[in-house]
């Protein structure tokens, strides 16, 4: 499918990432992880949603629930937002929940201090 017209727009909370400071292979760069992060999860999004305007945001230094600027929205062609918890909406935000779990699951993100 063609997505050319959508927006769709995610986040995260870099606090979230890890569970511990630091693991065999070094001490986490937090900031840098993020970023990375941030860039696979734009890069596998613009490749399942290929025409999408893609969007990612995060905060550093913050963890816990997700706050609602961050969570997921799509906005269809024409600018008509698409609910996230129905039809459409929904199975493009599952999507890319999905998605964005396939790239924190790979650790290829972490990015270790120097």
């Amino acid at each position: 499918m063609d997505y050319t017209g959508y927006t769709i727009t995610t986040g995260f909370l870099a606090g979230n990432l890890f569970a511990e400071s630091s693991d065999e292979g070094g001490t986490y760069d937090v900031s840098a992880s993020a970023k990375r992060y941030a860039e696979m999860c734009q890069e596998a999004l613009e490749k399942e949603f290929p025409g999408a305007e893609i969007e990612i945001e995060y905060q550093l230094d913050v963890s816990g629930a997700t706050p609602i600027p961050l969570q997921t929205y799509i906005t269809a062609p024409g600018g008509r937002p698409l609910w996230a918890q129905y039809g459409e909406g929904k199975e493009i935000a599952d999507w890319v929940y999905e998605i964005t779990q396939q790239v924190w699951q790979s650790w290829e993100w972490v990015v270790y201090a120097e």
